[in-house]
């Protein structure tokens, strides 16, 4: 099994040889001048996102960013060499180590994404009442709280992969035998996808739903009580002592 999974069926002069680096080039290019942007936006001088009050998006997507970049800078060039060459060559601890930051980024951003739209479902639902939760502080103990679950979720992932020997070249394969694979890609599915994809739906549907409720239920009601000052104010200054009785 551990054949099929990491040898590269290419060549060196296929065509795939050529088209995955050039890929994986242009996804780490463009993932690190675009997440290195945002970063250097919340992070210029001044009040950032860290200091200002009322800016936990701005802090939820600052560790988006740092999440994405991570993956970027870290997996995407081993991801690049799995695809292209045909053995492993940087030792069981990089393979380990490579695997384990793919699932933790990938989990800190699913949980942030789902904590973006918690943040903006109290915020347009709630923005009296939510002031005193959506406060820098607490967000920043949420972001500690989405890194530390990531790191709990993805633990397993640090024994899942290791190095095999096939013929004279080193593999970096899944070691686990097929029934804990098949459980913890079950697990992964549900945490990492379906967990956080249920949360982001269901925040947004409701958000959607009060919109829909407050804006578009009885518009000529809205427009009636904004019209109301300007015609009392018309009548005000239409009239005159004359009209005065008396």
């Amino acid at each position: 099994m551990a054949d099929a999974q990491n040898i590269s069926l290419d060549s060196p002069g296929s065509v795939g040889a050529v088209v995955v680096p050039v890929v994986f080039a242009l996804i780490f290019l463009l993932g690190t001048v675009g997440n290195g942007l945002v970063l250097a936006v919340l992070l210029q001088p001044g009040p950032s996102a860290w200091q200002e009050p009322g800016s936990t998006t701005d802090l939820f997507i600052l560790n988006l960013a740092v999440a994405d970049l991570c993956f970027i800078l870290c997996c995407v060039p081993f991801q690049a060499a799995i695809y292209t060459l045909d053995a492993w060559l940087f030792g069981a601890l990089v393979c380990k180590a490579v695997h384990l930051l793919i699932y933790l980024t990938m989990y800190a951003s699913s949980f942030t994404l789902a904590a973006v739209s918690v943040d903006r479902y109290l915020a347009v639902r709630h923005p009296l009442r939510s002031r005193a939760l959506r406060t820098p502080r607490n967000a920043r103990a949420a972001v500690g709280l989405v890194w530390l679950l990531a790191a709990l979720f993805s633990a397993p992932y640090l024994s899942y992969y290791g190095t095999v020997r096939y013929g004279a070249l080193e593999l970096c394969v899944p070691a686990w035998e097929d029934a804990r694979r098949r459980a913890l890609d079950v697990a992964t599915f549900a945490a990492g996808y379906l967990l956080p994809v249920a949360v982001v739906s269901l925040a947004y549907a409701r958000t959607l739903r009060f919109l829909w409720a407050a804006v578009g239920q009885n518009p000529t009601r809205v427009w009636g009580q904004r019209q109301e000052p300007c015609e009392e104010q018309r009548l005000s200054w239409g009239s005159s002592p004359m009209d005065t009785p008396g």
